[in-house]
């Protein structure tokens, strides 16, 4: 990975785990519905205004699958965005879910992978 000693100064945190064991759990072509929602679609087009920067927050009541959609929504970007995509999971299980600077590295570590942001760090 071309910022791993990146990542390892910024001491990030890492959610995959938890990732990991919602994508084990979900059932293939379940919450499929979410991509096909008209306001996530306009999201994800490239004429969505601002489109430099896309945040998107999913975030309800326990039980409502908030999980599986995020790890629907992000398996699907990751295999059809070119630009970096960083995200994170916070779940009650997460010991360092109070602390929002965790969340931030892990960003900043993720966009490091990015072979073009790691370029330009590296340059500046």
């Amino acid at each position: 990975r071309y910022g791993a000693k990146f990542s390892l100064a910024l001491g990030s945190a890492s959610s995959s785990e938890l990732f990991d064991n919602f994508i084990e759990k979900r059932i293939e072509g379940t919450y499929d519905w979410v991509l096909d929602q008209p306001l996530f679609r306009d999201w994800t087009s490239a004429t969505f205004p601002d489109s430099r920067a896309k945040i998107l927050w999913i975030n309800g009541p326990i039980g409502f699958g908030k999980s599986f959609i995020y790890v629907r929504i992000t398996d699907s970007l990751s295999s059809s965005l070119k630009d970096p995509l960083g995200h994170f999971f916070i779940s009650s299980d997460f010991e360092d879910r109070k602390d929002p600077f965790t969340v931030i590295r892990s960003w900043i570590s993720q966009l490091f992978q990015h072979l073009v942001v790691f370029s330009l760090v590296r340059e500046i």
